[in-house]
């Protein structure tokens, strides 16, 4: 159903490595009908960088880490091609804080996290050492939207990984941000930095 955020969502993930092209596309229809939803920017910056697009590949990195700050620690920032993105991504992280502050009322709730989260700024793609918990979201709420009790639950294709210690309790949850903002954030203009190749 191309209105349902999971068939692109999961479409994004099978074409991830053979088709980053339509990978992208669907990465971005999910993040249209599911702006909060997480692992979905982390998906365009994969297409992104599975394209050459080391700088908008960053700047999706960055809009995880706003829209999911667990992500800042995500053992994916191990792996060794996204870990080379981390500086770009904080620069990236930092200037799209800068615009949601200023497209936000100051004396917000919202607000004030991001003033948190911009303090944080240093520590993002950090992964601490040790061990790690891996799983992919079950959507057990798609059965009752489709209006069918007996339908199977369904699973992302994404495994999400976090380290095997607690996050940090001081973090917004996943999908804090108000959606038009995440939208408005993802459609702008493409960064004007550029990564040096090694």
């Amino acid at each position: 159903n191309p209105d349902q955020e999971i068939a692109h969502f999961n479409l994004g993930w099978l074409l991830l490595t053979r088709d980053p092209v339509s990978a992208e596309k669907h990465f971005l229809a999910a993040a249209h009908l599911v702006p909060d939803k997480g692992g979905v920017y982390f998906g365009v910056g994969l297409a992104r960088l599975n394209q050459g697009h080391a700088a908008t590949a960053a700047r999706a990195f960055a809009l995880e880490c706003l829209d999911d700050p667990a992500f800042f620690s995500s053992p994916w920032w191990r792996e060794p091609a996204i870990g080379a993105l981390r500086e770009a991504a904080v620069h990236e992280f930092t200037r799209l804080v800068v615009t949601a502050q200023s497209r936000l009322p100051a004396d917000t709730w919202a607000a004030a996290q991001l003033t948190h989260l911009s303090a944080l700024a240093s520590r993002l793609g950090l992964a601490p050492a040790g061990g790690e918990k891996n799983y992919r979201r079950e959507r057990t709420g798609y059965p009752v939207l489709m209006r069918n009790l007996d339908l199977a639950t369904p699973v992302d294709l994404f495994d999400v990984r976090e380290a095997a210690a607690p996050a940090d309790a001081a973090l917004p949850a996943k999908g804090w941000l108000p959606s038009p903002l995440l939208l408005d954030l993802l459609d702008a203009s493409a960064p004007a930095t550029t990564i040096p190749k090694s």
